[in-house]
């Protein structure tokens, strides 16, 4: 599970970075675990870091000779994640507990051991861990199989995050935004009014209050300059609303029919790098801590 859990870190699997609708919701409106996740998907750097030293405990863990090591290193990884799930209320504790406590059953026969190595600075020899089989040929095979399973996981890891990858639309387009009604005009009162509009790669939704949205599958021709909108609750209902930029791209207007009514509204544009968590860069030297 170290290897698994570590190795998905190293991609986008378990932390990915915070989507246009994490970015635009109120820290107060977020869950304690999506916070969480808020914050170890911003820094790749972190999660990366916190993915090697699973993958590290791991990899000591499963050899004989490094299997002191690699309890110790587990049994602080896993301490800081039991920790984080029990003050997030995420919902993995118990089992994350489990791996912590089995890390730390490891190091009960050396314990003794290790005490006067790390707090009475005395020379210690730590009992010698018998190898599973007695036949050298017998040693390889497990050693060689050992390996292959931390190969074979890794490249697991790499073909689900390649197809991941190839998953994506190739022709991406440039509407990946939160869209804020300037103007809303409607021909009847049928149709609920948008509070915000939010267009991702394959999928748009449309928020008519804090609580009521709608999601919808979403294709974009940049050529005609349209936007088709397929309802995921009725896959019948087709809207195609026709786009137009202005003001250097901060508005854009959306005219044709929605759920058929017609539908003209206009919209003010806030990107992706236009938040301040995202467009914040590294810096070496700040004169003042910059804390928003």
């Amino acid at each position: 599970m170290l290897l698994s859990y570590g190795f998905s870190k190293f991609f986008e699997g378990q932390f990915s970075y915070p989507s246009l609708e994490r970015l635009d919701r109120k820290i107060g409106d977020s869950s304690p675990m999506g916070l969480l996740w808020t914050f170890m998907g911003y820094s790749k750097i972190y999660t990366v870091f916190g993915g090697f030293c699973q993958v590290l405990a791991g990899c000591l863990l499963i050899f004989r000779r490094t299997m002191i090591t690699g309890s110790l290193l587990a049994l602080m990884v896993m301490t800081n994640i039991v920790i984080l799930n029990f003050s997030y209320d995420v919902p993995v504790k118990l089992f994350s507990t489990h791996l912590a406590v089995i890390a730390l059953l490891l190091l009960i026969p050396n314990v003794v051991n290790l005490f006067q190595l790390f707090f009475m600075q005395k020379s210690v020899q730590l009992i010698p861990e018998r190898s599973l089989f007695e036949n050298k040929n017998k040693q390889l095979v497990a050693f060689l199989l050992k390996l292959m399973a931390i190969s074979g996981l890794q490249l697991i890891v790499i073909i689900m995050t390649v197809r991941s990858f190839f998953d994506k639309p190739l022709n991406g387009h440039n509407l990946k935004a939160i869209y804020y009604p300037e103007q809303f005009t409607i021909e009847s009162t049928s149709v609920n009014r948008w509070q915000k509009f939010i267009i991702n790669d394959r999928y748009a939704t449309v928020f008519y209050d804090e609580k009521r949205y709608e999601d919808f599958d979403v294709k974009v021709d940049t050529l005609k300059h349209l936007i088709q909108l397929k309802s995921k609750k009725d896959t019948l209902n087709i809207s195609t609303l026709n786009y137009r930029f202005s003001d250097k791209n901060t508005k854009m207007s959306l005219t044709g029919f929605f759920q058929k009514d017609t539908v003209s509204i206009t919209f003010n544009i806030k990107r992706k790098e236009d938040f301040e968590l995202v467009n914040r860069k590294f810096n070496w030297i700040n004169e003042y801590p910059y804390n928003k």
